[in-house]
């Protein structure tokens, strides 16, 4: 069984890395952005 400390550093390490993923979406959607108007 997990204790609950256990359970709440697992959930915040899932936000980290999903808000980690979208940061590097937004970042490569913005660099196709200026590729795109250069």
């Amino acid at each position: 069984m997990f204790c609950r400390g256990e359970v709440l550093v697992a959930i915040f390490a899932i936000k980290v890395d999903i808000a980690k993923a979208f940061d590097i979406l937004q970042w490569s959607n913005n660099l196709e952005l200026i590729n795109n108007f250069t």
